[in-house]
């Protein structure tokens, strides 16, 4: 009979996707451990520390994302422009936020700009799987 596993509910990797991520996180070990669980749960992952590089990339490809992670505290550009410059270019694509000081913000007024979710640093795997799963299985609002 084998062992029981070290933890009740360990996170499973999500089969393979082909849904592309552009990933923003100027914090480098934040971006390098994001990417890394992003990998694992299958997704192709674009990662950038700057939010103006971000952009940038966005612009000269929008249809080659499917979903923009970033975080909220950033220097030049928080995460909240970020996601309305992106939403401009292309409504309704999901946006999602991660950072570790959610509650300095209005939850209310990110939502309304039209972030997905919001996610509190530390980042958990599992919980990071299932706020891609539904952002990516919701449908995008009209525009």
């Amino acid at each position: 009979m084998p062992p029981p596993p070290s933890h009740p509910n360990p996170p499973q990797p999500t089969p393979a996707t082909t849904a592309h991520v552009l990933l923003v996180d100027d914090d480098a070990v934040a971006a390098r451990t994001l990417h890394q669980m992003l990998v694992r749960l299958g997704y192709r992952v674009t990662s950038c520390g700057c939010p103006h590089d971000a952009i940038d990339r966005f612009q000269a490809s929008p249809a080659t994302f499917d979903l923009v992670l970033t975080d909220l505290l950033m220097p030049l550009m928080d995460g909240a422009e970020l996601a309305g410059r992106i939403l401009a270019v292309r409504p309704g694509i999901p946006v999602l936020v991660v950072s570790g000081f959610i509650d300095r913000w209005s939850t209310d007024r990110l939502l309304a700009l039209g972030i997905r979710e919001l996610i509190a640093k530390p980042v958990e795997f599992s919980v990071l799987a299932e706020a891609l799963r539904q952002s990516l299985a919701r449908p995008s609002p009209p525009s």
